[in-house]
């Protein structure tokens, strides 16, 4: 089965990977894909101008490295659950709003399931 978790860092998206690992992943079948969705930032001001265009490189720069790091985070919780298992899992950061992404990735991967949490 393909299972997909998504995962946003927050302590509902730890447990929406807690869970799966307890109820769900079997890693002599399974194969996993863990994603982390960050968005563009919002301009602060009404004036876009009044901030540099490096500021708001800065902000999407690290919330891409956020989600990067939420994302490795579940990697590693979930291959400490089964180690030495041979689980198939891999992890993707993706940009834009997250639930379309997390939808067109989960399409476009073929999953069996979507895990995410129920808040957060």
């Amino acid at each position: 089965m393909k299972i997909l978790i998504a995962t946003d860092g927050s302590d509902y998206g730890k447990a929406a990977v807690d869970e799966a690992c307890r109820v769900v992943i079997d890693p002599k079948r399974d194969e996993v894909l863990v994603v982390s969705v960050y968005e563009d930032p919002y301009p602060l001001t009404a004036e876009s101008f009044a901030l540099s265009p490096e500021y708001y490189e800065q902000l999407e720069e690290s919330a891409r490295n956020l989600a990067f790091a939420n994302a490795e985070d579940a990697q590693k919780v979930i291959l400490g659950k089964f180690p030495d298992s041979g689980l198939r899992i891999k992890t993707e950061t993706l940009r834009g709003w997250p639930d379309q992404q997390i939808i067109e990735r989960s399409k476009e991967w073929d999953a069996d399931l979507i895990v995410v949490g129920s808040h957060g």
